[in-house]
C-alpha cells in the first residue's frame, strides 16, 4: 500500500484530518495555524490586521490569518482557517521577529505593509477610526 493510499485510508475513516496538500493532524484542536501558515508557503511573514489585532491596535479581529511572502499572492483554506499570503517586493521585505518556526512582523512593520499594499490597490486601506495608534510607540517604563 502506498503512503497516498494509507492517508487516504486514515482520512476517510478520521483517524486524521487533512489540513494541507502534505499536512495531517491526528487533533486539529492542537495546530499551531499561525505556524503552519507560516511553513506551507514559507517565506512567509505574519503581517497587516492580524498581527495589528494581536498588538491590540486593531479593536477588531480578523477571521482570516493575513501574512506577506516575495512569492505569488494566493488565498487557502486550512480546514475552517483562512489564510491569505499578500505578495511584496524584494526590497519591502524584513522587519519580523522569529519565534521558533514562525515569523511574525512587528506592529509598525505590520502597518507599513498595509500601507503599502493598499497604497498599490492589493488591499483595503487601514481603518484608523479603529485602531489604537499610541500602541506602536509605547511610553518606556
Amino acid at each position: 500500500m502506498s503512503l497516498r493510499v494509507a492517508l487516504a485510508h486514515l482520512v476517510k475513516n478520521r483517524e486524521i484530518t487533512r489540513l494541507s496538500q502534505g499536512y495531517y493532524t491526528t487533533d486539529p484542536a492542537k495546530v499551531d495555524y499561525e505556524q503552519l501558515a507560516c511553513e506551507i508557503y514559507a517565506p512567509s511573514y505574519l503581517s497587516l490586521e492580524w498581527v495589528l489585532a494581536r498588538a491590540g491596535i486593531l479593536s477588531q479581529q480578523p477571521t482570516t490569518i493575513t501574512l506577506v511572502t516575495q512569492k505569488r499572492a494566493k488565498k487557502i483554506a486550512v480546514g475552517n482557517t483562512q489564510i491569505t499570503y499578500q505578495h511584496i517586493k524584494p526590497e519591502m521585505w524584513g522587519g519580523y521577529e522569529q519565534t521558533g518556526d514562525t515569523l511574525t512582523a512587528t506592529p509598525k512593520k505590520a502597518l507599513l505593509d498595509w500601507e503599502y499594499l493598499a497604497k498599490n490597490g492589493y488591499a483595503p486601506r487601514p481603518p484608523y477610526d479603529e485602531m489604537n495608534l499610541s500602541l506602536l510607540n509605547p511610553k518606556p517604563k
